[in-house]
């Protein structure tokens, strides 16, 4: 259906149109409030070479670069879900996301915490710093490795304030409204196709298919009064033709009698 036959549709069968218009905007409200947005809070962590590997008043930030293995490792034993899942039990709708930064040449780590509010991410990133820490601690500590042979994490940086995630939210409204709209538009067309379809097969038909048959009715008898006039003078000439001549014939004067009537004659004239 093209859109001026939608339209046209839409206006005959308003009843339908409003209601549903009406519908997919209460629709896409109730995902607007039922859809709440998320919260966001990102920290970063630097890991720190041991003591033993830096010269004695040495930079330690020069000797990072040796440790990315060491942060890979890092990022799947603390983002390993019997690690965060302890944490997550104490915050519904939240999640904890561990990755290294591959940005950047040294062993950066991102912390990423998704609470359903803003008051429980500040609480939630801290958590997840420190579950870091312990779960660097511990990996060295299997090694037996202690003191000053021990791989540290020191935090780079961490945000002050909670970001809002409204994506979902946002999805969700314009979805409930599309999809609302999409049934409003289905069932008017439907709806209109039936109602226009059922006087062809019965009952009271169209106004403009009257119309049209009535302006056909009324050329109808002038154009067979037409070809009665000009059939009129073809069907005279052939009654004409059937019709015997009547014209009289002129019969032949005849100059001399036959020689009875001469006598018939003469007896007459003597008597």
């Amino acid at each position: 259906m093209n859109p001026s036959n939608l339209r046209r549709a839409l206006l005959r069968r308003w009843y339908v149109a409003v209601p549903g218009l009406l519908a997919s905007v209460a629709l896409a409200l109730a995902a607007h409030v039922y859809v709440q947005p998320t919260f966001t809070r990102t920290a970063s962590v630097v890991l720190i070479p041991d003591q033993a590997s830096i010269p004695q008043g040495a930079n330690p930030y020069l000797y990072v670069g040796g440790l990315t293995q060491a942060a890979d490792i890092l990022v799947r034993a603390a983002g390993a879900q019997a690690v965060t899942e302890p944490i997550l039990d104490r915050y519904p709708r939240s999640s904890i996301t561990i990755e290294r930064d591959t940005t950047t040449a040294g062993p950066v780590i991102d912390i990423t915490v998704e609470a359903a509010s803003a008051a429980d991410t500040g609480p939630l990133i801290s958590q997840a710093v420190v579950s870091l820490d312990a779960t660097l601690a511990k990996l060295q500590i299997e090694e037996h490795l202690s003191g000053d042979r021990m791989i540290t994490a020191s935090e780079l940086s961490e945000d002050t304030k909670a970001t809002p995630k409204t994506k979902s939210q946002l999805m969700a409204t314009v979805g409930a409204g599309i999809a609302g709209l999409a049934i409003t538009l289905a069932l008017a067309s439907f709806l209109d196709g039936v109602l226009l379809a059922r006087p062809r097969r019965g009952g009271r038909r169209p106004a403009r298919s009257r119309k049209r048959e009535e302006a056909r009715a009324g050329s109808a008898p002038a154009e067979r009064a037409a070809g009665d006039d000009d059939a009129e003078p073809e069907v005279a000439g052939q009654a004409a033709s059937r019709l015997p001549d009547r014209r009289l014939v002129r019969m032949p004067t005849r100059t001399s009698l036959t020689p009875a009537e001469d006598a018939d004659a003469e007896r007459l004239e003597h008597a």
